[in-house]
């Protein structure tokens, strides 16, 4: 019953050799971080200190994508986030805006930006998908609880995109706008657990609300961006960059 040396690398592969569940499941070591917790606090200050670094260090311009988390009514947030290569800025949020509004203020995003949206297409989501759609604009639409690209390691596709994130944010490959408190917050709230299985299973909204944490709405928007499940292997836009400032 010991573990094989094709599984213990596949491991490395998959959750980073320096990762806690890599350190408890394979080494038998604690994990010097909370077990649960998905980001390291440590990393999230990094990021925000990478905010003044030189475009080029995290590749400004070179990876354009847009995430949008949609929201309706309720207590609730739209959150529209633009990751220019390793920078993050969250660019629009709205509360109880209709779809259509929604829509177009990601239609003048897009053009402007010539990068893909990244939409959240689960439930009122969907809508906002069909009419970027409709109108010719690369939208990609994203299905938190689909198939992870990877489903030996990940339970669905936002656990394997939330991991991504981490993994950059671990790399100091993110830099995270020193002002946005809340998009910091919001990273170092998240846990994670494995499943039956040995899958890393992301902390849903629904528990998190259980334990009186708010709708991760900006981090959902981030992760997006990471949902590679859902994107082309290789897009690439016209030759624009977007303001970060």
């Amino acid at each position: 019953m010991l573990p094989s040396r094709a599984w213990v690398e596949d491991s490395k592969r998959g959750w980073g050799e320096h990762s806690p569940v890599y350190r408890s499941r394979v080494l038998g070591e604690f994990p010097a971080t909370d077990a649960d917790a998905l980001i390291d606090w440590e990393w999230i200050k990094r990021a925000q200190e990478l905010w003044a670094e030189a475009p080029a260090r995290l590749g400004y311009g070179l990876d354009n994508r847009i995430g949008a988390d949609i929201a309706r009514f309720g207590s609730d947030t739209t959150v529209i986030l633009i990751r220019a290569g390793g920078f993050v800025k969250v660019a629009e949020t709205l509360r109880g805006a209709a779809l259509t509004e929604t829509a177009g203020k990601l239609h003048r995003l897009v053009e402007h930006m010539g990068a893909p949206v990244m939409v959240d297409d689960t439930g009122v989501g969907g809508g906002v998908t069909d009419m970027l759609y409709e109108q010719g604009l690369p939208v990609f639409p994203v299905i938190a609880a689909a198939s992870a690209d990877d489903p030996a390691h990940f339970a669905n596709v936002r656990a394997e995109a939330y991991w991504r994130v981490r993994q950059w944010l671990e790399a100091g490959g993110l830099a995270l706008p020193p002002e946005d408190n809340e998009l910091a917050q919001q990273l170092a709230r998240l846990r994670y657990k494995l499943d039956s299985k040995g899958r890393i299973q992301i902390e849903s909204k629904e528990a998190m609300r259980a334990r009186g944490e708010p709708s991760p709405d900006r981090a959902d928007a981030l992760m997006l961006t990471f949902a590679k499940t859902h994107q082309p292997d290789a897009w690439r836009g016209p030759d624009q960059t977007y303001d970060l400032g």
